[in-house]
C-alpha cells in the first residue's frame, strides 16, 4: 500500500524496507551494476536513505498523471 512505500521512502526501518533493499539489490546485481548481491543490496539501501529512491518514485507519479 502507499502507506507502506510511504515509510520504506522515508528509510523508517522494519520488513518492507528489507524486502525492498533486498528486491532492488537483487535487481542491482543481477544487471551487472553491483559486482555481488551484499553490494547490491548496500548500494539499494543508499538510495532510500539518501532519499533518491523516494525522487523517483514521485517522478514516476507525475509521469503517470499526465496520462489521465
Amino acid at each position: 500500500s502507499l502507506a507502506v512505500m510511504q515509510q520504506v521512502f522515508a528509510n523508517v526501518g522494519g520488513p518492507a524496507r528489507d524486502i525492498v533493499s533486498l528486491n532492488a539489490g537483487a535487481a542491482i546485481y543481477i544487471a551487472g551494476l553491483a559486482p555481488t548481491l551484499e553490494v547490491g543490496v548496500k548500494r539499494a539501501q543508499a538510495v532510500i536513505a539518501n532519499g533518491a529512491a523516494a525522487a523517483k518514485f514521485a517522478a514516476l507519479i507525475n509521469l503517470s498523471r499526465r496520462f489521465q
